[in-house]
């Protein structure tokens, strides 16, 4: 990706020896959306835009803009090389515009254009997200850089969710910007057999419960490899999230700690486990006897969902979506079109993509968490540094957290989780690439084409360029 750190100008006479103060790269500006997302409450949006209108999904969308003029020149083309993110991203991309035209040409309300119409701004910022960080982080040091800023803005959140639930005070309220609005009705504090259910800056507990989870297993990383830095802070962190987590005394919570610990705890060594057993016993020891009876609502959430209405609700769910999704199978019937208080409540974003995307747009979000699974796992095996492959594995845990609880509750229609999410997927990308960036044969797709289906270029622009391995004589001869 192109770096802002120098003008983009030919220098003259006034401007020769003078930089730009600051280096913007891909880092800089997804720091910025990480600002956003942790510290400006998500139900505060530009008023027009509504719910797609978040500080943080605007910035995302910038971030797209960049991207796709990035590769309007060869020295900035993000466009060099295999890269599996990107490439399930733009299969997204075709399952959403094919969504959208199938909602166009069926008799549709104005509410559901409307709504079809809105719902494309956050895709385009989620695409944003992963193609940045996916292509843009160059470095290693930057990936680590931005992962603990992540992982800080996610303890912030931690913090201000647990003083909610301890003293019921929102402390988000503060947090409202000049010039937002708060998007309908909000719920600040929900509760559960007399527990406060916290929120911080997210929407709802459950997007609460399954953020921290995602920031869990790289805190957990970061703690156990992390160099510099004070380490009574990275410990603070990790305390903070699993304290957090099951404060929210959702099934989510438990699920999201649990795919974090089956997916990190067999790769570490054996004294590392026996240590981790010990302190998940000591850990919920302490949670028992500091907020009493937890664990009993925990107990009767899991033993008891036959009369559990919330549980009830979502098996239903499955001969409704049957029936929709039996009149439009393949496409879906539009996205964003599935409104909740027109049609239902679904409280699993499966079911709900495979409704209003069809079975071509589920393939589609199923084949960006698997490609960014497969890409974290290869980047551990692939490399022999003991701290990059723990944080292969590390993002892995996080992105199986959010495929996992994308069972439990409509994930897209919360933006701080989705958005965490695909930037997590878009930094396991840019893992894959930095421990092998040229891991086998591919080519260079020049911007050239662009250049000549422009009309600005001529027939020698049609070349695609090979790009060499390092293993071979040309790719040595560059090395060098």
């Amino acid at each position: 990706m192109s770096d802002f750190s120098s003008s983009p100008f030919p220098e003259d006479e006034g401007r020769r020896g003078r930089k730009f103060p600051v280096a913007i790269d891909a880092v800089t500006v997804l720091s910025l959306l990480v600002v956003a997302l942790v510290l400006i409450p998500s139900r505060y949006v530009v008023g027009p835009l509504g719910g797609s209108g978040t500080p943080a999904n605007l910035i995302a969308v910038l971030a797209f803009i960049w991207y796709c003029a990035s590769i309007s020149t060869e020295r900035s083309t993000p466009l060099k090389g295999r890269q599996p993110i990107r490439t399930s991203i733009l299969i997204y991309v075709c399952a959403i515009l094919a969504s959208y035209v199938a909602a166009m040409n069926r008799p549709i309300s104005g509410e559901e254009m409307q709504a079809a119409n809105m719902a494309l701004l956050p895709v385009i910022g989620w695409c944003g997200i992963a193609l940045l960080a996916a292509d843009g982080i160059t470095t290693k040091e930057r990936l680590d850089t931005l992962i603990r800023r992540f992982v800080v803005g996610a303890t912030f959140v931690g913090i201000v969710g647990i003083i909610q639930f301890a003293t019921a005070f929102d402390l988000s309220q503060y947090l409202a910007f000049p010039g937002l609005k708060v998007n309908g009705t909000f719920i600040s504090l929900y509760n559960r057999d007399g527990f406060n259910r916290p929120t911080s800056t997210t929407i709802h507990p459950i997007e609460f419960s399954a953020t921290l989870a995602m920031a869990l297993p790289l805190a957990i990383h970061y703690l156990l490899y992390g160099l510099g830095g004070r380490r009574w802070v990275k410990r603070l962190c990790v305390a903070v999230l699993a304290v957090a987590v099951p404060l929210t005394v959702s099934r989510t919570a438990v699920l999201g700690m649990a795919v974090c610990f089956i997916v990190l705890m067999p790769t570490w060594p054996r004294a590392w486990r026996h240590t981790a057993y010990v302190a998940l016993l000591m850990f919920t020891g302490a949670m028992s006897v500091a907020v009493p009876g937890l664990l009993g609502t925990f107990k009767r959430m899991f033993f008891g969902m036959g009369d559990d209405s919330s549980a009830t609700a979502r098996t239903d769910d499955y001969a409704a979506v049957a029936r929709y999704f039996s009149e439009h199978p393949l496409f879906g019937r539009g996205v964003g079109t599935f409104l909740p208080h027109t049609y239902r409540i679904l409280d699993n974003q499966y079911l709900a993509t495979l409704v209003e995307t069809g079975a071509f747009g589920l393939g589609a979000v199923l084949l960006i968490f698997l490609s960014g699974w497969v890409v974290a796992r290869r980047s551990r095996r692939k490399s022999d540094d003991p701290e990059t492959r723990h944080l292969g594995q590390a993002l892995a845990a996080s992105i199986a957290v959010f495929a996992v609880t994308c069972g439990t509750f409509d994930a897209f229609s919360f933006p701080v989780a989705v958005s965490i999410a695909f930037l997590l997927i878009g930094c396991a990308g840019a893992l894959w690439r930095i421990t092998d960036p040229h891991g086998g044969a591919y080519v260079a797709v020049s911007p050239r084409w662009i250049r000549l289906f422009m009309g600005r270029g001529s027939a020698q622009d049609m070349v695609v360029h090979p790009v060499a391995s390092p293993r071979s004589p040309e790719g040595a001869g560059r090395r060098r």
